[in-house]
């Protein structure tokens, strides 16, 4: 699933105790595990309400589609 050095990168992040976040700034996050590693996300809901404070025509439709794709 994931590319090798996209893998490598994060093993490498990872292992130096690198603080980082995928997608997003500073906000509450999810730890996701793919395959083996474990990797810190913006949470869903975070991401909604990130693209909400934007005020940006594109943000608030990727919104309503994040936010339409969670009642499905």
């Amino acid at each position: 699933m994931l590319n090798e050095d996209y893998k490598e990168m994060l093993q490498i992040l990872l292992g130096n105790e690198t603080k980082f976040l995928v997608v997003g700034a500073y906000a509450q996050r999810e730890e996701i595990e793919i395959e083996g590693i474990s990797i810190p996300f913006i949470s869903k809901e975070n991401l909604i309400k990130n693209k909400l404070s934007t005020g940006r025509k594109k943000d608030r439709l990727d919104a309503d589609y994040l936010q339409s794709s969670s009642d499905a």
